[in-house]
């Protein structure tokens, strides 16, 4: 927690004014271990006081605590809803949450880290950060939210009165505070936060609020986060806000509403031009900015701020890793179309200077055009794959990769997600459309909304499904994506040292029959957080799924990505959740592929096994069955290219029916006949002869009275339950 200031608005005159409550010490300055001393900060519903831990040990933390009068039932439910969204965050850059409690009053309150430094701007303004050291703190308070959204957290208010800097003795670090506004991005997480703080509801500081939250009108989800750094990012280049509040802060919240939705920003290098020119600096460090201030940042910058969030980065991931390629000197990702989009707007603006400037820029785009052509051919693919510090490497859409030991390639922690699914879609028209529809048939109706959010594990995909996405990837990025072969899925998931070199993937060693994903015993437990398997809620939908007695894992079909514990690589789900394509052939004719790992239909003792594989046909889309990528480390020696898939085939046309051909059919039996022939059994079914042969055939479809019968006399039958709840 924060040594925030209480009153910070005078630093900041673009921001509306706040409401300042009286803050009365609470009566008993004694809260659990913890001496409150001194005021340092306020947010909607709690006081936050410096505090001095006096038992144990002895230490000096933050203490929250629900302000006088505010103790309602729905406030002291968002307050310890904001405990336990603390609770599930483990990240350097976000502020620890150490005690938890009720004091003798009976309000709630919980210490976490005291963080004594102040807002991040505030810092870099201080110690004249240059660019670059803005912007790599600026990379690890992305790194705290991509965290956040990874828990299923979205945090809502992020500004700078909310990243402290806490000074250590190797480096300056930030730290992200305040999740009292947060909401839960899926029912999976914090169901009860989502209810109450619905994402209709305007919540959080007006001027980092994006568009959409402003508005109250859509469902929030991560690119709302994005444009709230893209604020902080566009604050951290030129010292300012993004908008020229200070008119409109006056004329109340409605104005400065209108200014957000309807203003485009103008770029931080021409902002930070014109504020130099205005203040008529000469300094050194002013001009410094101004040359440091590149094309790159502003793209990056006005990116994270587009109003329509279809055309801001889809993820916190993706718009560090596009700063973190501007910082390495390669071609960041912000460019068309959302330059052209940009480009266009401009146009119509200046459309006479446009028109005018024609003929110069036609003489001018042929004297620069070959120099350009020239450096774009120099520059060749981006170098080999390297690891960040904290051991990842994270794509241009997000996905995270980690070293697969003794290969010379990186594994992704997850499996393909929708929305990186959903990006590739997008740009390629001639991707089928079955992925979005997945084919779930249920009592309760055609699918389960849980499988169809992002976050979740693409399905209904086939092999060359995946096997293009993989190709377009390559294509993008100009480096080797691809499927991991059986071995390497065995070796990830900690199999292969245990095989003799040279068997044969079919035969298991010992340890190959008792490894699963979560240990070595059985059945799995809720409490170990193995993976997502059948369980009594996922039997309801699914009548014909048994399920494993005693566990449960919250989810009926797929749980988002990285849900439960990841293996000793530190990766997730490859057991539960999905199954995953592989690139080997599975049989000797090489008609299937070989699918690896268990998914969330998965009871069966043999299916949990973390050597189980099955099989697919190469074209075959099955709900069950996604995939992970393998990416290379070396860089290839051409950038790939990429074929589209063909279109879906046409609907084939429809032809009548051939006729039946006559049939002639014997006469009916004498009725005399019929009764010295028909037979009633000892279940009361009743049987009549068929004419013109010794058969008997019942009057009557099969009763359930009459399977009740065989199934209690039966136990041990195949038939399994199903029946039993089967709709009418």
């Amino acid at each position: 927690m924060a040594a925030s200031p209480a009153s910070p608005d005078a630093q900041y005159p673009d921001r509306l004014p706040s409401d300042t409550a009286s803050h009365a010490a609470p009566a008993d300055r004694q809260i659990g271990p913890y001496r409150l001393r001194e005021l340092i900060g306020e947010g909607g519903f709690g006081d936050v006081w410096r505090a001095e831990q006096t038992e144990v040990v002895q230490r000096e933390v933050a203490v929250k605590i629900i302000k006088t009068g505010m103790d309602t039932a729905q406030v002291l439910a968002r307050f310890h809803l904001e405990r336990q969204a603390l609770a599930t965050l483990e990240h350097p850059n976000i502020a620890t949450l150490l005690d938890a409690g009720v004091s003798t009053a009976g309000k709630p309150w919980f210490a976490m880290e005291l963080v004594r430094g102040g807002p991040v701007t505030h810092w870099c303004e201080a110690h004249e950060a240059t660019i670059p050291q803005r912007l790599g703190l600026f990379v690890q308070i992305c790194r705290a939210v991509q965290h956040a959204h990874e828990k299923g957290i979205l945090h809502r208010d992020l500004k700078p009165n909310n990243i402290l800097m806490a000074e250590s003795a190797d480096k300056p670090m930030p730290k992200v505070i305040d999740f009292g506004v947060a909401m839960a991005l899926d029912v999976s997480s914090l169901d009860r936060l989502t209810r109450l703080t619905q994402g209709d509801q305007v919540i959080g500081t007006p001027l980092y609020m994006s568009p959409e939250q402003l508005e109250g009108r859509q469902e929030l989800d991560v690119r709302s986060d994005v444009y709230a750094l893209g604020v902080l990012l566009y604050e951290l280049l030129t010292g300012l806000l993004p908008f020229h509040t200070t008119s409109q802060g006056a004329a109340g919240i409605e104005a400065v509403k209108q200014l957000i939705l309807e203003t485009v920003p103008e770029r931080p290098s021409t902002r930070v031009r014109r504020k130099t020119t205005a203040q008529g600096s000469t300094a050194v460090r002013p001009r410094a900015l101004v040359a440091a201030m590149c094309a790159d940042l502003d793209w990056i910058t006005l990116c994270a701020l587009e109003k329509d969030r279809a055309r801001r980065y889809a993820s916190v991931a993706e718009l560090a890793a596009d700063v973190e390629r501007h910082l390495a000197g390669e071609r960041v990702l912000a460019r068309p179309p959302s330059l052209a989009y940009g480009a266009g707007r401009w146009f119509r603006r200046h459309r006479t200077l446009c028109i005018a400037a024609a003929a110069g820029s036609v003489i001018t785009g042929a004297a620069l055009g070959p120099p350009m052509m020239a450096r774009r051919a120099q520059s060749g693919p981006p170098g080999p794959v390297q690891a960040a510090a904290d051991g990842f490497f994270t794509n241009s859409l997000g996905m995270k990769f980690v070293p697969l030991p003794g290969n010379d390639a990186f594994i992704c922690i997850h499996e393909t997600r929708r929305q990186d699914y959903a990006t590739y879609a997008e740009r390629v028209s001639t991707v089928s459309d079955r992925w979005k529809t997945p084919g779930v048939s249920t009592p309760q109706g055609p699918r389960h909304p849980c499988g169809d959010q992002d976050g979740h594990p693409i399905v209904m995909v086939s092999w060359e499904d995946s096997r293009f996405f993989c190709t377009w990837l390559s294509a993008q990025e100009g480096r080797t994506y691809r499927l991991p072969t059986d071995a390497e899925w065995s070796l990830a998931a900690g199999l292969a040292e245990d095989r003799p070199a040279g068997t044969s993937p079919a035969v298991l060693s010992d340890k190959d029959a008792t490894h699963f994903p979560w240990g070595g015993d059985y059945p799995p437990t809720t409490a170990n957080l193995p993976g997502n398997y059948a369980d009594a809620a996922c039997h309801d939908w699914f009548p014909d799924v048994p399920s494993l007695d005693r566990f449960s894992d919250g989810f009926v079909t797929t749980s988002p990505v990285m849900s439960f514990k990841p293996n000793a690589l530190r990766l997730y789900d490859l057991g539960g959740n999905v199954s995953e394509w592989c690139e080997d052939w599975y049989d000797a004719a090489r008609k299937k592929r070989v699918v690896r790992g268990s998914f969330f239909m998965s009871s069966r003792r043999d299916e949990m096994l973390s050597s189980h594989r099955h099989s697919g046909e190469p074209n075959r889309r099955m709900n069950g069955v996604g995939f992970r990528c393998i990416l290379e480390k070396r860089t290839p020696a051409a950038r790939a290219t990429f074929t589209p898939p063909p279109p879906p085939p046409p609907p084939a046309k429809y032809r009548p029916p051939e006729p039946l051909p006559r049939v002639s059919f014997p006469s009916p039996l004498p009725a005399d006949e019929v009764a010295r022939r028909s037979f009633t059994n000892s279940l009361g079914m009743k049987f009549v002869p068929v004419p013109s042969s010794r058969v008997l055939v019942c009057i009557h479809e099969t009763r359930r009275q009459d399977y009740t019968a065989f199934a209690r006399e039966v136990p041990e039958s195949q038939a399994g339950t199903a029946w039993r709840s089967a709709s009418r």
